[in-house]
């Protein structure tokens, strides 16, 4: 088994009632549609600060962004890889709306981004350990 580190964003804009979370549809090679916080690997010497940043504007444009605290950590395992995660809450900022000029991610293509409000994203988010980095977002803002 290899270990494969990488950093996902709960990516945020907008104070009080006026929140939201941006969430990524994607739609895997078996035809699985999958919603989910943005993620990928840390490149070598890259420190994960910077990975998610970089993530962030390869998957959805966002280039005015911010990296606010480190939520926590969590690993899975798929077929013969440990995938070993490293969650951030990430501010945008600046008025940029999220796209999707980074389709071919592999083995998914990612369909849409959208802005939701807490609640929903936790409604949404696909995988369980997606939804605990969301909670810790979410009690992280108040």
């Amino acid at each position: 088994m290899r270990d494969r580190n990488e950093a996902q964003a709960v990516i945020v804009r907008g104070k009080g009632d006026a929140r939201a979370f941006l969430i990524i549809r994607r739609r895997g090679e078996n035809g699985i549609v999958q919603m989910r916080l943005v993620k990928g690997g840390i490149d070598a010497g890259e420190k994960p600060e910077e990975a998610v940043l970089r993530e962030v504007q390869e998957e959805v444009g966002l280039t005015k962004t911010k990296v606010t605290v480190e939520l926590g950590y969590y690993d899975y395992t798929v077929d013969d890889i440990r995938h070993c995660v490293t969650s951030f809450l990430v501010e945008a900022s600046g008025g940029e709306e999220a796209g999707t000029p980074s389709l071919d991610e592999g083995d998914a293509t990612i369909e849409e981004a959208i802005w939701v409000s807490a609640e929903r994203a936790l409604e949404l988010v696909t995988f369980d350990n997606e939804k605990r980095m969301m909670q810790k977002a979410i009690e992280a803002l108040k």
